[in-house]
């Protein structure tokens, strides 16, 4: 896009029905997508290609995966067949390969020629909520969280760091790990320790600890968002007020209570604007400064209206007449 574009992706009825928004200085153009779920039930959640306009929609169910073209309607089609109950997955736009991970294994897809690459049985539990998977930007390797119960029924989480061209585990962490990020282009990784209560930067050549800070969450695993620029980590949770701290410092730089956050963290659509769906709208709140700056409406007849707190707004012909001048 263009500095001063951003399409917004969103969803409704468990992502059967699928819209994009393009927004710039010059246009404004609202994209309903003709899908090809096989019902209403298929929970199709995106991913995005940031290198390209593709975007990969993945399906809970034995649907297959699907792959759309921003801003091309008629664009839907399947990338290849599926399996049940996908929990987490992560997206390499320079290898073009698709990792998901679901109760019973990992999978590798390469998204350019359609086809699985890689599989492995997990036959583990997966966390609940929050990022258990992230792939190395610059390498083979995977980074993720698991809740393996022992023969002895003892719980052992670990976190994992697997080469998978070789099929060997580079190391792994016991512990209850969430939140996985790679960051600095894979240079450390960044990962919630809730054993220990601290947010952790890891060497991803050795699992060694580089550096830590408390996050003083009292034993709660927390849903996260990372900024684009990675200066910032959002969490938010259930009954928990929202937390913002900055990176480089460990410092906690913001906390406030908003009930829009207590089932996702939001998706960032700046470095410090992310996005929630809450209320039957899309409202935009500033993590520096816990206010909302923008909320959207998408109408049953296709329209659409943006507005300000200051009362700006911006909108298609057939939502005008929704709006109280």
């Amino acid at each position: 896009f263009g500095e001063n574009e951003i399409e917004i992706l969103f969803a409704a009825n468990y992502g059967a029905h699928t819209f994009s928004l393009l927004a710039s200085p010059n246009v404004s153009r609202l994209t309903k997508y003709k899908t090809n779920y096989r019902d209403d039930y298929s929970d199709g959640m995106f991913q995005v290609d940031q290198n390209s306009n593709k975007v990969f929609s993945i399906t809970k169910t034995s649907d297959p995966i699907k792959v759309f073209e921003r801003g091309n309607a008629e664009s839907f089609s399947d990338l290849i067949t599926n399996i049940k109950d996908i929990k987490f997955f992560d997206y390499n736009p320079n290898s073009k390969l698709l990792a998901t991970i679901a109760s019973n294994g990992l999978r590798i897809i390469d998204t350019e020629k359609r086809t699985e690459v890689f599989s492995k049985i997990i036959g583990k539990d997966l966390p609940f909520i929050d990022r258990a998977l992230d792939m190395a930007p610059n390498s083979n390797a995977i980074l993720y969280a698991t809740d393996e119960v022992g023969a002895a029924k003892d719980v052992r989480d670990r976190l994992q760091y697997f080469d998978f061209a070789s099929g060997q585990e580079k190391w792994a962490k016991n512990g209850r790990y969430s939140a996985l990020y790679h960051i600095k282009n894979g240079q450390q990784i960044l990962v919630a320790n809730n054993t220990s209560g601290n947010m952790e930067i890891l060497d991803p050549e050795t699992g060694n600890v580089l550096r830590s800070f408390p996050l003083n969450f009292n034993g709660s695993v927390l849903e996260s968002a990372l900024a684009p620029d990675e200066k910032h980590i959002i969490f938010s949770g259930y009954n928990t007020d929202v937390f913002v701290f900055e990176i480089a410092s460990g410092r906690l730089v913001n906390s406030f209570t908003n009930k829009d956050f207590q089932y996702s963290p939001g998706t960032f659509v700046s470095n410090t604007v992310v996005s929630v769906s809450e209320s039957g709208a899309i409202k935009f709140y500033d993590i520096l400064t816990s206010k909302e700056v923008l909320r959207m409406y998408l109408f049953q007849d296709g329209g659409w209206i943006t507005y300000t707190p200051e009362g700006y707004f911006e909108g298609s012909p057939s939502a005008w007449d929704k709006v109280a001048f």
